[in-house]
């Protein structure tokens, strides 16, 4: 997933540095309003000057940790990209710290430097660019040293990279009416599965997206919690997406049947859609 290979490639950059300061590109000003949940000012009170000691993830969200003092208790900086929210390093310096280049093809938007919406200065004059067209990402400030303390991650469910097996158990157990993708998208049944991974774990599983997920028996439940598990791993190893059997293919031949092409239905109820092939992955009648 997008976000894990994000926190692997900036945790080498940004652990053991000191957040300067925060400043708004070009000639504009900041507009915290686009990003930022709660008082500006006390944010950039807060983290300024302290030294970030991890960068961690849980589901679609991050949390850069920050170190407290004798007087000051740690912070964590929260933040939920929302799909379109990205870090990109802004200079030379930035980007030598990665240990891979970061600005990998984002294939939900294209970058654009009037979508950056604000640059984060690091005390061994690295800067990074916080770019987010549709300003869907958001940041918030928590208090405490653990993200787990946070009474918001208490209620995401297990991570299917860090908990594959309580991932597993949860999607095993589960009754629901809904749908296939509804049920893989829910962060609070298992975090870090999206749009477009819940199309491919379901292509994977020869199931179609909008299938009710009642109607799945529990082979057809392990076979869909295998094929999360493996994309999942995939998907974080690798910054292409070479590997994808459906998302963004419509009309293009599947790959798995060499028969038919790839089509595309809005979700229900819903503004965005789904891939699949209709000879591999049949809706069953109802």
């Amino acid at each position: 997933m997008e976000v894990e290979r994000l926190r692997s490639q900036i945790a080498p950059a940004f652990i053991g540095r000191k957040v300067v300061s925060f400043t708004a590109p070009g000639d504009s000003v900041i507009d915290p309003r686009k990003f930022y949940q709660g008082e500006w000012y006390q944010f950039l009170d807060t983290v300024k000057h302290r030294t970030i000691t991890a960068v961690d993830r849980h589901g679609k969200h991050l949390w850069i940790q920050l170190q407290g003092n004798a007087h000051l208790d740690p912070v964590g900086w929260h933040i939920h990209l929302n799909s379109t929210g990205w870090f990109m390093p802004g200079n030379a310096i930035a980007t030598a710290s990665c240990k891979v280049d970061p600005i990998h093809d984002n294939f939900l938007h294209s970058i654009s430097p009037k979508d950056v919406r604000v640059k984060i200065h690091l005390d061994d004059g690295q800067t990074w660019f916080y770019h987010d067209p549709r300003t869907w990402g958001k940041w918030w400030l928590r208090k405490g040293a653990d993200m787990y303390d946070v009474e918001y991650f208490a209620e995401q469910g297990p991570d299917w990279l860090k908990q594959p097996m309580a991932a597993t158990q949860a999607l095993l157990a589960l009754k629901s009416k809904r749908t296939l993708k509804d049920v893989l998208c829910d962060q609070s049944v298992s975090s870090g599965l999206g749009n477009y991974l819940a199309c491919e774990i379901a292509a994977r599983s020869f199931t179609h997206p909008h299938e009710p997920y009642n109607n799945l028996n529990p082979d057809d439940r392990a076979i869909l919690a295998g094929a999360a598990v493996g994309m999942l791993n995939q998907s974080a190893a690798q910054a292409n997406h070479e590997h994808w059997l459906v998302f963004k293919r419509r009309g293009e031949q599947c790959e798995m049947c060499n028969h038919a092409t790839i089509e595309y239905v809005k979700d229900r109820g819903g503004s965005r859609g789904s891939y699949f092939c209709p000879l591999c992955q049949p809706l069953k009648p109802t």
